[in-house]
């Protein structure tokens, strides 16, 4: 009687041997010990119409290919045949060779194991039914088990690495390591290429290639599931490849003797680690990839964010990092060696507090997708709705066949904004409205009825259709992504409900994805048409509230994709209680007035549900341009970007200013909360609002200004003149301009230009933080920071910024 186990595949794969393609699904199972599933009875597919069997047949002679009836049919109604072939290699050739010579194929992309995991239903924890054999790099090897889906949560071990190098060879001095597996010890060691003494938790080796074999011996001894750190794909991996190869060493650390292998990557895109039966997921892009947002992605600054502590470099006056590691490594190893240690555990301690491991196994539980693929979108749209797909016995059209008709879409709706100060704003938003749309008009690709098939029906069928304002028409007949969206808001609901805030948080991000996946360039489903009718119900159905709204005698100030911004028309001095109640009532109404239009005039359900926000007790939408005196702040707003006095509080923002401190501020999209900003320019914009917010008359804003512009010129806020700006590309690819931090990160060494660059403005214009040789040029930061902030608040100052600068004069004075 065969025994079962239940597991979770980390890493999958497939390779030939004796002529045939097999499978291999490596991973951990519940009880601590690792496998690995040996899969040798499938083969790659994929399917073609029944119709264009023939002309498939004369493509591929006489090849070694089986066809077969399939249960299949095409998204439009024909019958499929199923062909397979022995390896990988025959299936992607003759793929390859059937759409060049016109022959439309269907799921002739997805990967050889995703095929078979779909098939079974299983999305990344598993039921396994078999015999184990013993196995040498996992604990048990399956030949062919029965395998069923689980809903298992693993705990997984993780290690994370942090390498030191040489500046210009790329020999490696050190390496951090900081492991970390279910119910056990954090094991710490630094690995080094030399002789010191004095440090536990420091291994010297007598040259970097021992050392390196020592890293490939602790991988396999501490057997990680996970392998992870800052940049560790680009950077650490890339390096300890290169080295690997150029010293002749075996890069064998997986849980099979395939070695591991980086790929650069390509056009623009990440290079990423093929590492057998183990993962490598990058730190930055997990946090790049999670809920919180970050003005600086360096370690130092996540790590400061969310940790409250960072690296522990300690650089000397106009002393590089770089120039500050080789100095370490040649006068004082020890500290080198405990600097890389504290970045491989800074890694683990942001992950394991941000809960970003979690997440990333809760996306591949939920959707299928495996986990160094957790938080693409178009990888993660496809695994759930083929699926869906397989269960309605249809089958995908492979990327570029069968493409859906392309049109421009409209981008999310904006209601013009009013600029001014107003007191006491609404804010609706509607729940998400996107996901909310397509579950109410079942936009999906299966419902989507072309232009030219929409005109050829008769007039009482297309009158059953449902006619986006975009002009695209949909059946009624419940599609996919609705289905999919319905049982993931009950799912999330039910998540909420029992505290499961991370299943709660996945599932709103990935319906929230749906949309942008409609409308991405080069994804399967890919349409203007269908992203468009989306965007185009959301601009009709902001534009309706706005005209309900007003035929109640209030007045919206700016709408923007799935809010309102409303003007309760209430005086400065009423309570909070009493708008709160008036709002709610309000909310409730429009509800029902928009499920009545809804219904009547598309005859569908609504799911669409506006929610009560928050109140602004002072609100502030700056104009697009400066407003004349006489528009008295009547003028075009800017669009994306407002502040606000909250009541109540949600979120906000404490940046002091010289002699202020503002609070419950919230800003959006303005200039404070804007990384390519200074902290000047920042806090001047806080403080101002914050004056604006209190009714400070021009005395006070006056003074205010002259006070910060004297501190400016005396030297006394240097350190808050800095400017901050990625880098995109290597300097030397700016052929046409050079813009300011281009400029600044020319003047670095090679090996620091890249990532975010900080850079002063001199008189000899920007130049790198810790490398400025010319005086700072303080009209600059007057001209070209403080007096563009201070030009938004003329219209509702009356004044104007000269008047609110002082003459030039003035100025020089300071």
């Amino acid at each position: 009687m065969s025994k079962s186990f239940e597991g979770f595949i980390v890493h999958s794969s497939f390779g030939r041997i004796r002529g045939k393609t097999r499978l291999y699904f490596i991973g951990r199972l519940r009880n601590g010990e690792t496998f690995a599933v040996v899969e040798e009875r499938q083969r790659p597919c994929l399917y073609v119409r029944a119709s264009e069997l023939s002309l498939a047949m004369s493509v591929l002679g006489s090849g070694t290919f089986i066809q077969e009836e399939s249960p299949y049919h095409t998204m439009d109604g024909e019958g499929c045949m199923r062909l397979h072939w022995d390896t990988v290699g025959q299936w992607q050739q003759a793929s390859e060779h059937l759409l060049e010579q016109g022959v439309r194929t269907y799921e002739a992309d997805i990967r050889f194991p995703d095929q078979y995991l779909m098939s079974q239903g299983i999305h990344g924890s598993l039921i396994i039914e078999g015999e184990p054999q013993q196995g040498r790099r996992v604990g048990w090897v399956f030949i062919n088990p029965v395998i069923r889906p689980s809903d298992w949560m693993p705990s997984l071990s993780v290690l994370s690495l942090d390498i030191e190098t040489d500046p210009g060879t790329d020999e490696v001095y050190a390496m951090g390591l900081s492991f970390r597996a279910p119910g056990a010890q954090e094991r710490k060691e630094v690995l080094f290429a030399g002789t010191l003494n004095g440090d536990s938790e420091i291994t010297p080796f007598p040259d970097e290639r021992s050392m390196l074999l020592g890293f490939c011996e602790r991988v396999l001894q501490w057997d990680p599931d996970i392998l992870t750190g800052w940049n560790v794909i680009e950077f650490d991996f890339r390096i300890i490849a290169e080295r690997m190869r150029q010293l002749g060493l075996p890069f064998s650390i997986g849980r099979s003797d395939t070695p591991a292998v980086f790929l650069p990557g390509e056009r623009g895109r990440s290079g990423s680690v093929i590492l057998p039966g183990r993962q490598v997921l990058d730190g930055v892009r997990l946090v790049r990839a999670g809920p919180q947002r970050f003005s600086d992605y360096t370690l130092e600054a996540v790590a400061s964010s969310i940790l409250g502590r960072g690296k522990i470099l300690e650089q000397r006056d106009g002393e590089s990092k770089l120039e500050a590691i080789t100095r370490l490594y040649r006068d004082d190893p020890v500290r080198l060696c405990r600097y890389c240690l504290e970045d491989a555990r800074l890694v683990l301690d942001i992950l394991e507090r941000t809960g970003l491991l979690e997440l990333t196994l809760a996306r591949c539980l939920l959707t299928g997708i495996s986990l160094d693929r957790a938080w693409t979108s178009i990888p993660l749209f496809d695994h759930l709705y083929i699926e869906a797909l397989h269960r309605r016995g249809l089958v995908a059209p492979t990327p570029g066949v069968d493409p859906f008709p392309q049109a421009e879409a409209l981008g999310g709706a904006i209601l013009e904004p009013k600029a001014g100060l107003y007191d006491n704003v609404w804010v609706f938003d509607f729940r998400s409205l996107y996901p909310s749309i397509i579950m109410t008009f079942n936009i999906d690709p299966l419902s989507f009825v072309p232009p030219h098939r929409a005109r050829d029906l008769p007039a009482d069928e297309q009158n059953r259709l449902i006619r986006a304002p975009n002009g695209a028409h949909f059946h009624r007949e419940k599609a996919i992504l609705p289905e999919l969206l319905e049982r993931f808001f009950s799912r999330r609901a039910e998540a909420r409900r029992n505290g499961d805030e991370v299943a709660s948080h996945v599932y709103k991000i990935i319906m929230n994805s749906f949309y942008g996946v409609l409308g991405a360039r080069g994804a399967r489903f890919t349409s203007g048409l269908l992203s468009g009718a989306i965007t185009s119900f959301g601009h009709h159905l902001l534009g309706w509230c706005r005209d309900y709204l007003g035929r109640l005698g209030y007045r919206v100030l700016y709408g923007d994709t799935d809010s309102l911004f409303v003007f309760s028309g209430h005086p400065k001095e009423t309570e909070g209680e009493e708008l709160l109640v008036e709002s709610g009532g309000l909310c409730e109404r429009i509800n029902r007035e928009l499920e009545g239009y809804v219904e009547n005039s598309f005859g569908v359900r609504s799911h669409l549900e506006l929610e009560f926000e928050k109140i602004y007790y002072r609100f502030f939408l700056p104009p697009v341009r400066t407003a004349n005196l006489s528009d008295r702040g009547e003028s075009r707003g800017r669009a994306k970007g407002y502040a606000g006095l909250l009541a109540p509080v949600k979120e906000l923002i404490n940046a002091p200013a010289p002699g202020e401190q503002a609070q419950y501020i919230e800003v959006v999209g303005m200039e404070a909360v804007r990384r390519d900003w200074t902290d000047l320019a920042r806090g001047f914009q806080i403080g101002l609002l914050h004056l604006l917010f209190k009714g400070a008359d021009h005395g006070e804003i006056r003074a205010f200004i002259s006070r910060l512009v004297q501190e400016l010129y005396a030297g006394k806020v240097d350190n808050r003149l800095v400017y901050r700006k990625y880098l995109r590309k290597p300097v030397s690819r700016y052929t046409r301009s050079m813009p300011p931090h281009v400029r600044a990160a020319a003047l670095l060494e090679r090996e620091e230009q890249r990532g975010l660059i900080h850079y002063l403005w001199t008189t000899e214009g920007p130049q790198p933080l810790g490398s400025v040789t010319a005086p700072l040029d303080y009209d600059h930061y007057v001209m070209k920071q403080l007096r563009p902030i201070a030009r938004s608040f003329e219209g509702v100052l009356h004044t104007s910024v000269d008047s609110l600068f002082g003459e030039k004069e003035q100025l020089d004075l300071f």
